[in-house]
């Protein structure tokens, strides 16, 4: 694949949202070629340095889900994983907002719940050996320690139970492969 071309980074991002909006719904074809992931990476990098940065954040947020959505698993999870991060800084920069698309931290708990492979209990009875756990095993505890990184900036953000429960959860990531 081609990096995205520059007719189309070159929209004003309002522009591309709505492109990008139109192509995932459908509406509009796209070229089969069309790097799509080179373009929500180009969407999270401006989500961090532009003015315009909630707007370039819809965008990565926009094709990472609908990326993940047609993909096999544990590219998914990948991609899954690059949404929450997106999601985590403009929380972290613009503060948290029950309902919003982007900046619920509430959607991001739950995606923490519904995609971790180990209990709290379980991670800590197997990270405490994980050196001699089976390559399955250790790759659960990896993307657990992924998926905690989401959270690292977080905790003020979330709910006093949701924030006691990942206290805990990040005391335990130094200790995850």
């Amino acid at each position: 694949m081609t990096n995205p071309p520059e007719e189309v980074l070159n929209l004003p991002p309002t522009d591309l949202l709505a492109w990008v909006q139109q192509r995932i719904a459908g509406e509009l074809a796209v070229n089969a070629g069309f790097n799509w992931h080179g373009l929500a990476e180009v969407a999270a990098m401006n989500a961090h340095d532009r003015d315009e940065s909630p707007i370039w954040a819809e965008i990565a947020v926009n094709v990472y889900a609908w990326l993940a959505q047609s993909s096999e698993p544990r590219i998914a999870a990948s991609f899954c994983l690059s949404e929450m991060y997106v999601r985590a800084h403009q929380i972290s920069s613009f503060g948290a907002c029950a309902g919003h698309a982007i900046r619920d931290p509430q959607s991001l708990v739950e995606w923490f719940h519904a995609n971790r492979v180990l209990s709290y209990s379980q991670a800590i009875a197997q990270s405490a050996s994980w050196q001699q756990l089976p390559v399955e095993e250790v790759a659960k505890l990896r993307s657990i320690k992924n998926q905690l990184g989401v959270f690292v900036h977080l905790l003020s953000h979330l709910s006093s139970s949701d924030r006691n429960e990942f206290h805990s959860w990040l005391k335990l990531r130094p200790n995850l492969p």
